[in-house]
């Protein structure tokens, strides 16, 4: 193994006298410029991958925890204009338990801090200012614990106490929100009810919340049943869908759902009244009877009533009979409501893979129109086309980062200028140079050079039985595969010129 390691040292070092200057030149070039893309690829993929401790830090934030780092011998990287703190993974976990055990990131909002600042000679105005921002501070320290949500600031209006309700001012208040993406429905709704329940007189409506990019996410002015829309859209999509999957087959039949929803709320009342019929609502009966013969009150004699005396058939008694009643035509009142959020129109689009044989495009057209609950009175439309699909669907690939980008441009890079470095050298070490050699050189074959003079002897051309062009392919290839008994079998022809020369 040792005399192969020295001969083939022997044979690079050989090759390499045979340079010129500019070709040494050359191949020390490509060798440094290998070597440094060696090195420098090799610390990058050693380097280790960093992850995200904390982001969207304000700068007394940011500057804490670096020292803490500093301190603790971590490195670490900024980004976002320092306020986003990158550790190696390895360290990730651990380094977030040390910066919440530490207290950090303790951010600029105050809350009932405020509180125990304040001193003896405080005013009632500076009290009330100041525990009004106490409640501003705790608040936006509870928003921003919600997952989707990177900051929040609150702000409330809270008026004086009036002495009579009927003038007093309801509280208002409105919320600021950095979020990750757009805040659905619900959790904006539970902004508004979490802040209204924190503050005295302050109802969710009167709560407003709007995001950084300017997009009001509540209040009269917010857009109304749009994840309802969303989620009526996906379930009618997902009813088609399965059900064509199982008629034509998975990818052979596409389906979208669109659901305009009725944002505003609306009642009704009214009220019928039928002739026909009639109900009694009120009946008084009364009944009077007396016997008026030989009767006297104080020596007055009683004198019998006209009216009740056609009543006495002569034998002096009184009856009297008394019936009132009230009668209403009957009346029927109703009252309705609609929430927001009703379902106002419905369209269907479906296309088909014309490769899939199925059932026609009427038999589709109503499977899906009762898949999805299409009412055409109600105005809903439904569309189903044919056309050939490009191949089978497939998920869309995951969507790659720009790390991963620059991790794959940078390999590849670096394997190809190795590629491009060992071509180079490989050429130059095969090209050679043509260099004068002294007669002095080209001895006589010694005696311990017999077995390589006789197999040089093989190497001898056939003239008569090959053109010039292949016997000089011939030549070239002896000289490259066998140059030692090439050499052998010059040395012989120089120490006989007579024969050479026939």
């Amino acid at each position: 193994m040792a005399m192969d390691v020295t001969q083939s040292l022997a044979g690079l070092r050989a090759r390499l006298a045979q340079f010129s200057g500019p070709q040494k030149v050359i191949v020390g070039l490509l060798a440094v410029v290998g070597l440094v893309a060696v090195v420098t690829f090799g610390r990058w993929v050693s380097a280790p991958s960093y992850g995200v401790l904390m982001a969207g830090l304000e700068p007394t934030d940011a500057a804490a925890i670096t020292a803490q780092l500093d301190a603790g011998g971590v490195p670490y990287k900024l980004e976002a204009n320092g306020g986003t703190v990158l550790v190696p993974e390895g360290d990730l976990q651990a380094q977030r338990l040390a910066v919440a055990a530490a207290g950090l990131p303790e951010g600029t909002t105050q809350g009932y801090e405020l509180l125990d600042a304040q001193g003896m000679t405080s005013s009632s105005f500076q009290q009330k200012i100041a525990y009004q921002r106490a409640v501003e501070g705790e608040l936006s320290k509870t928003l921003e614990q919600m997952s989707d949500v990177r900051t929040a600031t609150v702000h409330l209006s809270l008026p004086d106490d009036q002495l009579y309700t009927d003038k007093a001012t309801p509280a208002r208040a409105s919320v600021l929100l950095d979020t990750q993406g757009t805040l659905p429905r619900e959790s904006v709704e539970s902004v508004q009810r979490l802040v209204a329940a924190a503050v005295p007189d302050l109802e969710p409506d009167g709560v407003t919340v709007s995001d950084t990019r300017g997009t009001l996410l509540s209040g009269d002015g917010a857009t109304a049943g749009t994840d309802e829309e969303q989620t009526v859209e996906d379930a009618a999509a997902a009813r088609a869908d399965s059900m064509l999957a199982s008629v034509l087959g998975a990818g052979h039949a596409v389906v979208r759902v669109n659901a305009e929803m009725d944002p505003t709320t609306r009642s009704s009342e009214s009220e019928t009244y039928d002739p026909k019929k009639t109900v009694t609502l009120r009946r008084d009966d009364s009944k009077e009877t007396y016997d008026t013969t030989g009767t006297t009150n104080g020596g007055v004699v009683s004198v019998p009533d006209p009216v009740a005396s056609a009543s006495t058939n002569g034998t002096g008694t009184y009856a009297k009979d008394e019936n009132n009643e009230e009668y209403g035509v009957t009346r029927k009142l109703d009252k309705s409501s609609v929430l927001p959020g009703a379902l106002k129109r419905l369209t269907v689009a479906v296309v088909l893979d014309t490769r899939s044989p199925g059932p026609s495009k009427q038999v589709v057209q109503d499977l899906v129109s009762n898949a999805v609950g299409l009412d055409p009175a109600r105005g809903d439309t439904i569309s189903v086309a044919l056309a050939a699909f490009s191949g089978d669907t497939a998920p869309a690939p995951a969507p790659t980062t720009s790390r991963d980008w620059v991790r794959t441009g940078t390999t590849a890079f670096a394997v190809l200028l190795l590629l491009i470095v060992a071509l180079a050298f490989l050429k130059a070490a095969r090209r050679g140079t043509i260099a004068e050699i002294p007669l002095e050189t080209l001895a006589l074959p010694s005696a311990d050079e017999p077995a390589a003079l006789e197999r040089a002897q093989v190497l001898a051309l056939d003239t008569s039985a090959r053109d010039a062009a292949e016997q000089d392919a011939r030549i070239l290839e002896l000289v490259d595969s066998r140059p030692d008994e090439v050499g052998v079998l010059i040395r012989n022809w120089l120490s006989e010129p007579g024969e050479v020369a026939r």
